[in-house]
């Protein structure tokens, strides 16, 4: 789909605007990252939609009856009920979505060899975290260094945990 030559997205692009629309989204350093975000989250899994219907499904229907009585808007009957109701799921994925994002591995890797990667062949755009561990103890055989940088990783998740742990208290609600 995003082949620069062949894919259907730069054929979409180039019927409504002409040939130069053609995006080289694999090997043009300005487009790796938005074609990376783009395929991660055509990648994300299906189980975020299904928690959030879930928890919306969940949420008791004689609030909205009593707030229909009372006058209120769908806006606001949405704001008011809904988002406080479901905002233990919308935490929970927002953690798991900062976590996974931290963790950016595998598209990458399915995308781009290692080699190519961190030689230049992407500017370097490509680069992740995880990614740069990966290559350190493997092609730079540095298990030292790349356990190093584990640790660091895994601080600064924890730090962000806790931080956003820290703030919930102020947006979820566990009522």
């Amino acid at each position: 789909m995003l082949h620069t030559h062949y894919g259907i997205i730069n054929d979409i692009l180039t019927s409504m605007f002409g040939e130069g629309a053609r995006v080289a989204w694999m090997s043009d350093e300005n487009w790796i990252v938005p074609t990376l975000l783009i395929v991660m989250v055509w990648n994300m899994p299906g189980y975020g939609i299904t928690l959030l219907n879930a928890a919306i499904n969940n949420v008791n229907r004689t609030y909205y009856e009593a707030a229909e009585l009372d006058g209120a808007t769908k806006p606001r009957m949405f704001w008011s009920i809904t988002l406080p109701a479901i905002s233990p799921t919308l935490f929970f994925l927002l953690m798991v979505g900062i976590i996974n994002g931290m963790q950016t591995f595998d598209v990458i890797n399915v995308f781009y060899p290692s080699d190519w990667v961190l030689g230049g062949g992407t500017g370097n755009a490509a680069v992740s975290t995880v990614f740069y561990i990966y290559d350190t103890a493997t092609r730079l055989v540095n298990m030292p260094l790349a356990s190093l940088m584990s640790w660091v990783l895994f601080l600064i998740i924890l730090v962000v945990s806790v931080l956003n742990f820290r703030l919930s208290d102020r947006w979820v609600s566990y009522d």
